[in-house]
């Protein structure tokens, strides 16, 4: 999973695990809209993060 945190220039936090799909269902909008996803995970490891960094340079 990379999360929405990276810094100007640099990288966004990471988290790896295996999961298996719980449940998954589609959620239709009005017209001209994104259709959303929506799904159930159920953590199967052990979860590795790995922090934002920014850039070094």
């Amino acid at each position: 999973m990379v999360l929405n945190d990276a810094p100007p220039g640099g990288t966004p936090s990471e988290r790896y695990f295996v999961a298996v799909v719980g449940s998954a269902s589609e959620a239709y909008d009005t017209a001209n809209n994104v259709i959303k996803l929506n799904a159930s995970l159920w953590v199967n490891s052990n979860v590795v993060r790995v922090n934002a960094a920014e850039d070094p340079g």
